[in-house]
């Protein structure tokens, strides 16, 4: 197998993880997409660093592409969006291109890679929402704890955050664990999986409808409805909830009308440089769809519950590396 052909089939991959793996994700009905999107994206950049010999300059230009086709077909994507593909990219270049590919780089790796993940989140929701956005979950709690009899000055949404960033921390570090004997076992894989495709009759999936961002905006007026009602029933001032409202809409307003059309015109300027991988990658995005969708029938014969996501993962990896449709 050329090394070369092996890193354009995995950055293709990512590419697909990046604008369709979330999607399909939901038809399979797979809980905590972004969760395991951005796990998936670990492996694959790991997988990028074997394959190209830890080279800084090949995982970086992998990354710049998947950039630019999720550009292409994502144009929707928020700019965190982008900023999360870039800093997973370009961290990794750094750890595999100065340390090798071994478990202690991909433990290294995956543990920062899904700790800023898990941080990211945490950021936006600070600049959309302010520090109101803990103040209300803390009040919450303490109103559940005084409903009990119990008097607390604990603040939850500390012990919320550091819970919530410790999962995603132990997680990367069992992705690194678990990527790094992945190249040593694909070969092996698939000559399990290769006897078994023909046994598979696949259906074709439904599209699915694209409620991606009715359900993002009424996830903002969710949580601005929250935020008010548990400020307003402490005692807290009526301006104090207008000015958190013009506060979030200003801060949507700078993000979609003056960020992200910056970011568009830099990854325009860039596009154009680069627009037959571009579209080679966006051609190949169907047949990629048909792998995962094969890879998914293939994962549930033999495996159940969890355990049958990590299999499908192995197997569309396997799949993309080796298999010829």
């Amino acid at each position: 197998m050329q090394h070369s052909n092996s890193i354009y089939k995995l950055t293709a991959l990512w590419a697909f993880a990046e604008c369709s793996l979330g999607g399909l994700m939901h038809l399979f009905k797979i809980p905590f997409t972004g969760f395991f999107v951005g796990g998936f994206a670990v492996v694959i950049i790991g997988l990028i660093a074997h394959f190209s010999n830890q080279n800084f300059k090949t995982i970086l230009q992998s990354t710049i592409l998947v950039i630019l086709v999720k550009a292409a077909v994502s144009p929707q994507s928020p700019p965190p969006a982008y900023f999360a593909v870039l800093f997973q990219g370009f961290f990794g270049a750094i750890i595999f291109g100065g340390l090798g590919f071994n478990k202690i780089s991909a433990c290294l790796f995956g543990t920062v890679a899904m700790i800023e993940s898990s941080l990211q989140m945490i950021i936006s929701k600070t600049i959309f929402y302010g520090m109101s956005f803990w103040k209300a979950i803390d009040l919450l709690f303490k109103n559940i704890l005084k409903d009990f009899g119990l008097d607390s000055n604990i603040s939850f949404s500390f012990w919320l955050i550091l819970s919530y960033v410790l999962l995603y921390a132990i997680w990367g570090l069992l992705l690194g664990i678990w990527s790094a004997k992945l190249p040593n076992k694909l070969s092996n894989k698939w000559t399990i999986i290769s006897k078994e495709i023909s046994s598979i009759n696949l259906e074709t999936l439904p599209e699915g409808k694209r409620t991606f961002k009715t359900f993002k905006w009424l996830g903002v007026i969710f949580t601005l409805v929250f935020i008010i009602t548990i400020l307003w029933l402490n005692g807290e001032k009526k301006w104090d909830a207008v000015f958190i409202v013009f506060r979030t809409l200003a801060v949507i307003g700078l993000l979609y009308f003056v960020v992200a059309p910056f970011i568009k015109q830099l990854i325009k300027k860039y596009s154009a440089k680069r627009q037959n991988q571009i579209n080679d990658i966006v051609n190949d995005l169907p047949q990629i769809k048909q792998t995962a969708q094969l890879a998914f029938a293939l994962a549930g014969k033999n495996k159940k519950g969890i355990s049958k996501y990590l299999e499908f993962v192995w197997i569309l990896i396997t799949l993309t590396l080796y298999h010829e449709a």
